[in-house]
């Protein structure tokens, strides 16, 4: 089906109206109609690209040294085998974990990717969080963004150390202390949320790893785990941007 001008502007009108897309998504898929590109989802057993096909690229606006394949596009990788307790871990109600491994585009077109992502896996029976190891501050972010919305489930996940790595100076089954390095005599005690199940258990690297900003900031942020969206597991309760573009024919299953 090919919608014509004025019927795609009262389902844009409506939808808008009804809360379904927000402004931020509205405005991606508006420049997707503008660009003529539109949204591709490649589903595997144990990843989901979700890229851009026919974006046209602006000079001086690409990153030196991407790989080609990875340009405007997101990477959520099914989270596996953890090593430092050979458990793969679940959110606390019971969905596949997924994480985003690596992303890439434009400004102002990765919400949209985020978005069809979390929302496919959402229909998987998923819930998607942050990359365990390393996150840049443009994606902390995107992740603060959907830590705040109210359309989406929030799950807190619980945390996984390496016991034999040098920053652990000390642990137990309901708590771990933490050094910012291997001189530290006294570090930062984080607790357990469910210190009896170890099924939610994941690696935060990402947080208790993330030495940018010093000794202070790191404190502030292992501290403080608990409400870090990196410690989170988001999934969304509708399909309404993937619908959306449905409506639009601008997207794709592989």
């Amino acid at each position: 089906m090919i919608l014509k001008e004025s019927d795609l502007r009262r389902l844009v009108r409506r939808m808008l109206a009804e809360g379904v897309v927000n402004d931020s998504i509205k405005r991606a898929c508006d420049k997707l109609e503008l660009e003529g590109a539109r949204v591709s989802v490649e589903e595997g057993s144990d990843r989901i690209i979700v890229r851009y096909v026919g974006l046209r690229e602006r000079p001086g606006s690409r990153k030196e040294n991407v790989d080609p394949a990875r340009i405007n596009a997101v990477y959520f990788e099914k989270v596996g085998v953890q090593p430092e307790n050979g458990l793969v871990p679940q959110t606390p109600s019971g969905k596949v974990l997924w994480s985003v491994k690596t992303s890439d585009a434009l400004k102002g077109f990765g919400p949209l990717l985020y978005e069809v992502g979390i929302e496919h896996i959402s229909l998987l029976g998923g819930a998607v969080m942050a990359d365990r190891r390393d996150v840049s501050k443009e994606a902390l972010g995107v992740w603060e963004v959907y830590d705040g919305r109210s359309d989406i489930d929030i799950e807190q996940m619980d945390f996984v150390v390496d016991v034999e790595e040098d920053d652990v100076l000390d642990y137990d089954d309901n708590w771990a202390e933490l050094g910012y390095d291997a001189d530290d005599i006294e570090g930062v005690r984080v607790e357990k949320v469910t210190p009896n199940d170890t099924s939610d258990d994941v690696s935060l690297d990402s947080i208790f790893t993330d030495r940018r900003g010093g000794r202070a900031s790191w404190s502030e942020r292992v501290a403080n785990w608990k409400s870090s969206p990196l410690s989170h597991a988001f999934s969304k309760r509708d399909a309404s941007t993937i619908e959306y573009l449905r409506e639009i024919e601008k997207i794709s299953f592989v």
